[in-house]
């Protein structure tokens, strides 16, 4: 009896040991990367040096570790904010950042080109620990499988 039960508990060990666990970790330059070479944007976004990201989504830059943000001509609503945030804390307040931003560019868009609007109301915008990702796309669906796969 003495050795089916370590001969079982052995296995177990064996097992989980081999399960991939997964990692909490997202690479923000392969998710770029994937998200502007895809064929869901009607304009592609160009890569922009973050302080201007920061300014226009009014993101402290203490409160981020790593940021890269994409911007279209103006001409869609068009953009992508990649982030990982200092802390929690932090990543808290680049989300409602963020969601303060999408709130701006629904109103602005509404009266300058309307048809943006659907856009930015089925843009993603996801939290996962102390990444933060928005992305705003021709066709959000098509991002949304980069970003979750990611």
């Amino acid at each position: 009896m003495k050795k089916f039960g370590l001969a079982y508990v052995f296995a177990i060990v064996v097992l989980l040991g081999s399960c991939s666990v997964p990692s909490n970790k997202i690479d923000l330059v392969n998710l770029g990367s994937e998200l502007t070479s895809s064929s869901a944007f009607a304009e592609t976004p160009q890569l922009t040096d973050s302080s201007i990201g920061y300014m226009l989504y009014s993101i402290n830059e203490t409160d981020c570790a790593e940021s890269y943000f994409w911007f279209s001509s103006g001409a869609t609503a068009e953009e992508i904010a990649l982030i990982k945030a200092s802390d929690e804390d932090a990543a808290s307040r680049v989300f409602e950042a963020v969601g303060e931003r999408v709130r701006f560019q629904i109103e602005s868009f509404e009266d300058y080109v309307p048809e943006e609007v659907p856009k930015l109301e089925a843009a993603t915008m996801y939290k996962k620990g102390l990444y933060v990702i928005y992305c705003c796309a021709d066709d959000n669906e098509a991002a949304k499988k980069i970003i979750y796969n990611n």
